[in-house]
């Protein structure tokens, strides 16, 4: 499914969005919540039909004091009023709050949409923008939207509404003086929308500043380490202060832009008050309004004026929107490069793996692999060796389809037959292929949902015996609360081996038909490594699944099958491991004399060290 933002455009810019776009967005998210925004509506229309009648007491109140009526009357007229001024009161703390709910439901959805639109990415995406610009575009523009989606509907509608109801009661006294006002008023209007055209481009610089702030320092704060012991503290904080200062700047110009439209929101509402109190004394003289009258057409202009100046006040939050969409716009126009057409779900059972003269680049300018080909069959184990850089990891990248391939074709062998991997469904894919590395996700949460990956449907039991079968046994006895006892993230309470152990029991809790291993032991002490070797005959024992193992250390790939060498791109060497082993002239042959002799002069040099 591809997530999509309306379409938004403006005559004016294509940096600027247009009132259309701003309602597309509004329909697109405040459409599913029909019932929520009915009763908004007739809140709002209640409460702007209650601050219409309000004056009318007041004009009763006030002649009926200046021709000295009982005093019954002016109570009235005076209980009157105050009980619709409690009533407009409660009304509008009930719209506030059905209009919040409002607003989270709609930008939570939107930050869902964005989540997801970014996991569906390919890697290409991801590999060029940082953890902290993706925060500040997911929530940070998402949050200036949540005002957006919940003040748009109660201080911009609602007041463009009661603005509209206060003409009409003034047309009701005076004709002219209605049209006097409406012309201030949609003059004052197109002045603001002016402003407002030359303010949101500015807040998008701002917005696309903070996003480089946020890139900044996450990507400084994760190397912390690296930047102190290598003394490049300074250097940390001088690029800081660089970023710091674009801030100002973007924030400073923008700024600047809204005291502009006070300004102009100033000059017009005097205009407007002005106006206004001409009309009514021109009126008042000329015997066609009382005093009462005259009070009910200031009261008026008054209403109208409170909800202007709340516009005035949200066009700073209109703006920010807007440079938020545009943000999230360019952001959602991105497509993944994957093709997600494939429906095929994959059988249960061990995988066969088959490279085509495979070609793939991360860049057009620099092919990573080149004409790959070999196949692994069902139930074997394939260690691939090579150096760093050679194109290993890519390999298995291609087979998660993180990538496709620039060339060729990748397939699965299966009991059924043969399946493109480009025909498999994305969403499917890992039920049937998992991998464990050296670098292993832990989440900020229990034991449970960091073994299940947050799946609800595997049973306790299920997890219990897999702690036991990886030797975790009595590691998970020390835990206070069991399975609901809270990992921290990045496993700072696990040890290097315990995490490994942890992603070797997500595998075996999701039994897949391939498992790949990138030098998934290579940090591991002696110890810990032959713990993960137990757990690595646990997993391949009987020939249940398939494996691809890669790593440096030719230990770990002398119990596979087949041998797979990869050198810049290319395939050196591929057979089975025995016969690559007793044939001398091979290179992976080559590698185990290589890698005895080394051993031997490690042994020779302890021995001189003893003696």
């Amino acid at each position: 499914m591809t997530i999509t933002l309306p379409r938004i455009g403006t005559k004016q810019s294509e940096s600027v969005v247009s009132f259309g776009g701003y309602w597309q967005l509004l329909n697109k998210y405040l459409l599913p919540q029909r019932a929520r925004m009915t009763l908004l509506a007739v809140l709002l229309f209640s409460s702007i039909a209650l601050k219409i009648a309000m004056p009318q007491a007041i004009r009763v109140f006030v002649d009926a004091a200046q021709s000295q009526a009982a005093m019954s009357v002016l109570l009235q007229a005076g209980g009157a009023y105050l009980g619709v001024a409690l009533l407009v009161q409660v009304l509008s703390v009930a719209a506030v709050y059905f209009s919040e709910m409002v607003g989270w439901t709609a930008t939570n959805n939107l930050r869902a949409d964005l989540a997801l639109h970014c996991l569906r990415l390919d890697m290409t995406f991801h590999n060029v923008r940082t953890p902290g610009e993706m925060v500040e575009r997911v929530d940070g523009d998402v949050m200036d939207l949540s005002i957006f989606f919940s003040q748009m509907v109660i201080q911009v509608f609602g007041s463009l509404v009661l603005m509209l109801a206060v003409l009409v009661a003034v047309a009701f006294e005076s004709l002219p003086t209605a049209l006097l006002i409406g012309a201030v008023t949609v003059v004052g209007g197109l002045v603001m929308n002016k402003c407002r055209v030359i303010a949101e481009p500015a807040w998008k610089l701002a917005r696309d500043a903070h996003s480089d702030m946020y890139g900044f320092l996450e990507e400084h704060l994760s190397g912390m380490e690296d930047i102190r012991s290598s003394g490049a503290a300074d250097f940390t904080l001088r690029s800081l202060l660089v970023n710091g200062r674009r801030v100002i700047s973007t924030e400073s110009k923008a700024g600047v832009i809204g005291i502009y439209m006070w300004i102009v929101w100033c000059a017009w509402e005097v205009l407007g008050r002005a106006s206004a109190f001409v009309a009514s004394y021109l009126l008042w003289s000329s015997g066609q309004l009382t005093t009462g009258g005259v009070f009910l057409m200031i009261f008026y202009v008054e209403t109208m004026f409170t909800p202007l100046r709340m516009l005035v006040a949200q066009m700073e939050t209109l703006q920010k929107a807007g440079a938020s969409i545009q943000r999230l716009r360019e952001m959602l126009s991105l497509t993944t490069q994957l093709d997600g057409s494939g429906t095929t779900t994959l059988p249960r059972g061990p995988l066969g793996v088959a490279f085509e003269n495979v070609t793939f680049a991360y860049n057009a300018a620099k092919p990573v692999l080149n004409g790959v080909s070999f196949t692994l069959q069902p139930g074997h184990v394939l260690g691939v060796l090579g150096r760093t850089g050679s194109g290993k990891t890519t390999l298995a990248r291609l087979i998660f389809r993180l990538y496709d391939v620039t060339g060729g074709s990748v397939s699965l062998t299966h009991a059924d037959g043969v399946t493109n991997l480009r025909n498999v469904a994305l969403d499917k894919l890992p039920q049937s292929v998992s991998m464990v590395t050296q670098d292993v996700q832990v989440f900020r949460a229990s034991i449970r949902n960091n073994l299940t990956l947050f799946d609800r449907t595997i049973p306790d039991a299920g997890l219990l015996e897999v702690i036991e079968d990886l030797g975790l046994g009595a590691w998970f006895a020390n835990q206070p609360a069991g399975l609901d006892t809270e990992l921290e993230s990045g496993g700072k309470n696990l040890s290097a081996g315990e995490a490994q152990l942890l992603a070797f029991g997500r595998v075996f809790l999701r039994s897949p038909g391939l498992v790949v291993m990138d030098e998934a032991s290579s940090r591991l002490d002696p110890v810990t490594e032959a713990r993960i070797e137990h757990a690595v005959d646990r997993l391949l024992g009987d020939r249940a699944r398939t494996a691809l193992i890669i790593a440096h250390r030719l230990a770990t790939v002398l119990r596979a099958d087949d041998i797979l060498i990869i050198e810049n791109g290319l395939v050196a060497e591929f057979g089975p491991r025995a016969a690559l082993q007793a044939d001398e002239n091979s290179r992976f042959s080559a590698l185990l004399r290589t890698a005895q002799n080394v051993k031997e002069l490690d042994e020779l040099q302890e021995l001189e060290e003893l003696a």
